[in-house]
């Protein structure tokens, strides 16, 4: 079973839409999405992403106040184990 972490550039998501006059996706499931576009042998670890200076999701509760999201510089470097 593949493990995937789908991450979510808010703010770029806002714009596109918005260019494409698209607003009734403003409010996108974004979990909902993945979970529809996982191939039958994946397995949705999580949903992240940024939405311009706010989270889109929490940090966990044992991350530090002042810690900050390493973002994913490609499908290699996001593998788990």
């Amino acid at each position: 079973m593949t493990r995937v972490l789908v991450y979510v550039d808010g703010f770029n998501l806002y714009h596109g839409l918005r260019d494409k006059g698209w607003r009734r996706y403003y409010w996108l499931d974004a979990r909902r999405l993945a979970e529809r576009l996982l191939l039958a042998d994946q397995t949705l670890v999580a949903v992240r992403g940024e939405a311009g200076s706010s989270s889109l999701t929490p940090p966990p509760p044992h991350a530090a106040s002042n810690a900050s999201a390493v973002p994913c510089r490609g499908a290699r470097s996001c593998r788990s184990g």
